[in-house]
């Protein structure tokens, strides 16, 4: 069913609401409310009755995203295009949940960096009079838009919540946005990540990069100088996890969140995921210019600390220093055909975790570019982006069960043809398609158990982790030996593996993390080891 408000005309905001879903329902208003509150506000609402879709991640998701294919266009034609959905606005909202758009968390001219104004003028000068044939100007006061209007220097956040007085309260995961339309980067195939967040017990913001406002789509358009992060990055993203914390009544949120920075924003969250950032200083500062902002920072009674973070293809991967052995829990990603060369770049920052023994998760992702991790994962054959989700959950926990949780193991399970020591490739290629340089890091990994938690080495007995022979039970000897803060366990057989044989990986329910929450179920995999040539 779609709906648009009688008085809206043109490209509009549109949302996608989930009727029927397989899923608890955590809001409490009703659906006739939001819907017409969303309709009131100028949207177009496109109903999905979802009561035939799959039960369980990643299938409900995948299939939700499936819908999204050729959607727009079906709107337009079936409406005989009295309806036009923007696809540059799309939100995906359960049932019972809200959207608030366009809310204000910072602002470039009150709590910029000293200097921030003069950068605009700056650029105003040195790009937009010949991009936009106007005349230089002199001040600050001067700046204008194309139609001679003030400039904006509001930055604003978009969130996806539950309505009324839910049971409980929802984590959030904020993701930060790298275009002016804040949902835009998940179009196409990339919506089934917006869409494994909100239907997995989480609210979900869409965080405004820090950018010149001279180069977003309503004033001049994207030009080189297109941001201020590096003098305002901490300050400015710090300040939306500060706003949602002191508004978490408002949002039903219960005070955990995660943060995800791809591409431009990912310099932002790699700043964030150190708990000191607030005691740091930016990347960058203006000369001349004083330390500080014209007014104090908003919030400043609440916490700007992440429980979990997720980077991939941007500076917060390239410039390494900021990987520290204080980073929250951290995901980072790298598509090999990324058009950046970040495929080369990544791999001294993962390995500068690994030398930390930061506890973290590579995501290699040999047929993807410069993308959100979809897909199947090569080294456990899970899907990526349930992936990322199920380390999220471990630390945020949106269904209230901090039960401690296999993230993978590896090999993938079923693997055929493993080599007879046990070990899978890394990067999902081999030869010329790997890194340039490897920093040391391994082409293969060995038979590994995964945790997204430090596991108390006290608490296995000494046969938690073990592989066995399937078919007649007999465990193989050898050493586990562990790493990543106690989260990545690799086992090392005292022999080669039998060819032609099927082995099971094994952990026993009642190991346990440093916090004393144990596994409740076993969990048990398969591999086989490869013929004989």
């Amino acid at each position: 069913t779609v709906r648009q408000a009688a008085h809206a005309y043109g490209p509009l905001p549109t949302v996608v609401y989930f009727r029927n879903l397989p899923i608890p329902r955590i809001g409490t208003d009703s659906d006739e409310d939001i819907l017409n509150d969303l309709l009131d506000e100028g949207n177009v609402v496109i109903e999905l009755d979802c009561r035939s879709l799959p039960e369980g991640a990643p299938a409900l998701q995948q299939a939700l995203a499936a819908f999204k294919e050729g959607l727009i266009d079906r709107v337009v034609r079936l409406s005989q295009a009295v309806i036009t959905p923007d696809d540059n606005f799309l939100y995906w909202l359960p049932e019972g949940h809200r959207l608030a758009r366009n809310v204000p968390f910072w602002n470039i001219e009150r709590h910029g960096a000293h200097g921030s104004l003069e950068r605009i003028l700056e650029t105003f000068n040195r790009h937009i009079t010949e991009r936009a044939g106007v005349d230089p100007i002199e001040t600050t006061d001067q700046l204008h838009g194309p139609n001679g209007e003030p400039l904006d220097y509001n930055l604003y956040l978009d969130i996806v919540y539950p309505s009324g007085n839910p049971e409980t309260r929802v984590p959030l995961i904020a993701h930060y946005a790298t275009q002016c339309r804040m949902a835009r980067g998940f179009r196409e195939h990339r919506s089934v990540f917006p869409i494994t967040w909100v239907t997995s017990g989480y609210a979900l913001a869409y965080v405004d990069h820090v950018y010149n406002p001279l180069g977003r789509a309503r004033y001049y358009g994207y030009f080189n100088a297109y941001s201020l992060q590096t003098w305002n990055g901490v300050a400015a993203g710090s300040a939306a996890i500060r706003y949602l914390r002191a508004h978490g009544d408002r949002y039903n949120l219960n005070g955990r969140v995660g943060a995800l920075g791809h591409s431009k924003s990912s310099y932002t969250v790699m700043r964030l995921a150190d708990p000191n950032h607030a005691e740091q200083s930016e990347h960058s500062s203006f000369d001349g210019f004083p330390p500080g902002s014209p007014e104090p920072q908003p919030w400043p009674d609440q916490s700007s600390r992440l429980e979990a973070a997720y980077v991939s293809m941007g500076l917060g991967v390239r410039w390494t220093q900021y990987t520290t052995s204080d980073v929250v829990p951290l995901i980072v990603a790298v598509g090999r055909h990324d058009e950046f060369n970040y495929w080369n770049v990544t791999p001294a920052q993962v390995a500068k975790a690994e030398e930390l023994d930061l506890n973290h998760l590579a995501i290699w992702m040999a047929e993807l570019g410069h993308s959100y991790p979809i897909g199947p994962d090569h080294a456990t054959g899970l899907d990526r982006t349930d992936l990322v989700r199920r380390y999220f959950d471990q630390h945020l926990y949106p269904h209230d069960d901090d039960s401690l949780a296999v993230l993978g193991v590896i090999p993938p399970d079923g693997a055929a043809g493993v080599p007879t020591d046990g070990s899978s490739p890394v990067f999902g290629v081999e030869g010329d398609g790997l890194p340039d340089n490897l920093r040391g890091l391994p082409v293969r990994q060995p038979v590994t158990v995964r945790f997204a938690r430090p596991v108390d080495l006290e608490s296995p007995r000494a046969d938690s982790l073990r592989v066995l022979v399937e078919e007649t039970g007999e465990p193989v000897g050898g050493t586990w030996t562990a790493s990543l803060d106690n989260t990545r366990f690799a086992f090392t057989p005292d022999q080669p593996l039998a060819l032609g044989t099927t082995y099971v990986v094994e952990v026993e329910a009642g190991i346990r993390d440093t916090q004393g929450r144990s596994l409740p179920r076993s969990h048990r995999q398969t591999f086989t080891t490869e013929e004989e040539s």
